[in-house]
């Protein structure tokens, strides 16, 4: 691996792994108001954030993924003869896919509105 790239120190690994975190807590908040506005226990509350988290989430989520596929590969091209390695690589691959995947929903996907099925319903 290269000596002196920023991208490989593990301070960069840790805020990668906080991002994880903090992508995380943003995704249980969702599933909080979630609860908050069909259980009705706060009616007067604004519940825009349930549209706004879940891309946030998405973006640091998808950009962390992006860093662990970097990083995989610079480990397995640093040793490409060990086996686990590889399969590290191959993993980081698929969890950026999956993240891929959620982005597409998180931004490309239009939710059904109260309206919009009350007009499919009549």
């Amino acid at each position: 691996m290269e000596e002196g790239n920023p991208l490989l120190s593990i301070e960069t690994q840790m805020l990668a792994l906080f991002g994880i975190i903090v992508a995380s807590i943003l995704g249980i908040m969702t599933l909080q108001g979630l609860k908050e506005q069909q259980s009705g226990v706060c009616p007067g509350k604004d519940y825009g954030f349930i549209d706004t988290l879940p891309k946030i989430s998405t973006t640091i989520l998808l950009a962390t993924a992006v860093y662990f596929v970097y990083l995989a590969y610079q480990n397995h091209m640093a040793r490409p003869d060990n086996p686990r390695l590889t399969w590290l690589m191959i993993a980081s691959i698929a969890g950026l896919f999956g993240s891929v995947i959620r982005a597409d929903i998180a931004y490309l996907s239009v939710m059904p509105t109260a309206a919009r099925l009350e007009e499919e319903v009549e």
